[in-house]
């Protein structure tokens, strides 16, 4: 089998994963959608991050998720709830929570705890901020969205268990000048991004403020580069897929089962994708996301087509101005701490 072959080729595990997925995805669909929950979006990402990001289920990744999820209700409450009207002091109290998840993602302490962090406590806050959003419905959801995506991954994982055992991922050393520009370049990208997303106004970007947040996952300007282009292909890919969807669906486009069933399919395929890339959230994980955000967010009676095209332009202007954005400050970061290569 040729480099490339092997390099799409998906295994046994990576089959088990692509079904766990499935099922975590449909959970966190279903379930809210059957109960009529609010905040949809959170149900239907969350399983995806916790089975995605990371193919197994130990005891720290379980510990990293509880702590996540009872670390965001805190932060949201202080900063959306106690210092509301008082912004400079909300933007430094952002900045330190940057800083903090930025720290356990580029150390390997708790990468997972610090991507999922980062991610819920800058979408709550951001929406939290607006005074008609009821914090303490926001704080339920986001605790029972945890919940879910918890039970979910145990009952899929033992459904689905791997076939063998994984290799241990190697381990990587880093210089503190490496450390230091990865964890700076992402904190002040990530501070940024909230500022952006508050002063313009942007209640109903959630996938654009996702999409400027995941793209630093990588924490160097290399890498930021690199997936910003498969985040927009990821998100034309999964937003195309929920407009063909629904064009299919045509006036059955609310009923549940049906919806259900070419929603898991959508997440098949991307998963399955997302598992040969191996390499993290980029296109195969940017379709699956932007397919959630989209279903998740989506009620009776919306307009499907304007939804899915607002998403794309939203997500594609982000990603351009974080990209000029990082690019100048990793130019001024390689003067102080250059990084190790």
């Amino acid at each position: 089998m040729s480099t490339e072959q092997a390099l799409h080729h998906l295994d046994e595990n990576g089959l088990q994963q692509v079904k766990r997925l499935v099922l975590g995805a449909l959970a966190g669909f279903v379930i809210p959608k059957f109960f009529a929950w609010d905040y949809g979006s959170y149900f239907a990402i969350y399983p995806m991050i916790l089975m995605g990001l990371v193919p197994v289920l130990t005891p720290h990744v379980v510990r990293q998720f509880l702590f996540s999820g009872c670390f965001n209700v805190l932060v949201t409450v202080v900063i959306a709830d106690i210092f509301i009207n008082q912004p400079a002091l909300m933007v430094l109290l952002m900045l330190l929570v940057n800083l903090f998840c930025f720290w356990l993602m580029a150390s390997g302490i708790a990468f997972l705890a610090g991507a999922q962090s980062l991610l819920a406590i800058h979408a709550m806050v951001h929406l939290g901020s607006y005074h008609d959003t009821p914090l303490t419905d926001l704080c339920q959801s986001h605790l029972a969205a945890t919940a879910l995506a918890l039970a979910s991954a145990f009952v899929a994982y033992w459904l689905f268990p791997d076939r063998e055992p994984r290799p241990t991922p190697p381990q990587i050393t880093k210089d503190s000048n490496t450390l230091r520009h990865q964890i700076t370049i992402g904190t002040l990208l990530a501070t940024l991004s909230f500022l952006a997303f508050q002063l313009f106004d942007e209640k109903d970007s959630l996938a654009a403020q996702a999409a400027t947040l995941l793209i630093l996952f990588p924490m160097r300007w290399q890498g930021i580069y690199a997936i910003s282009i498969h985040r927009i292909f990821g998100t034309l890919i999964g937003s195309a897929s929920a407009i063909l969807i629904q064009a299919l669906l045509f006036t059955w486009g609310e009923n549940l089962t049906l919806m259900s069933l070419f929603y898991g399919l959508g997440v098949a395929w991307f998963a399955a994708e997302h598992v040969r890339e191996r390499s993290g959230p980029v296109q195969g994980f940017c379709a699956m996301t932007a397919l959630a955000i989209f279903f998740g967010l989506k009620t009776p009676g919306s307009d499907v087509f304007y939804g899915a095209l607002y998403r794309f332009s939203s997500v594609c202007v982000a990603i351009a101005c974080t990209l000029a954005c990082g690019f100048l400050l990793h130019q001024m970061l390689e003067k102080v701490w250059p990084q190790q290569h």
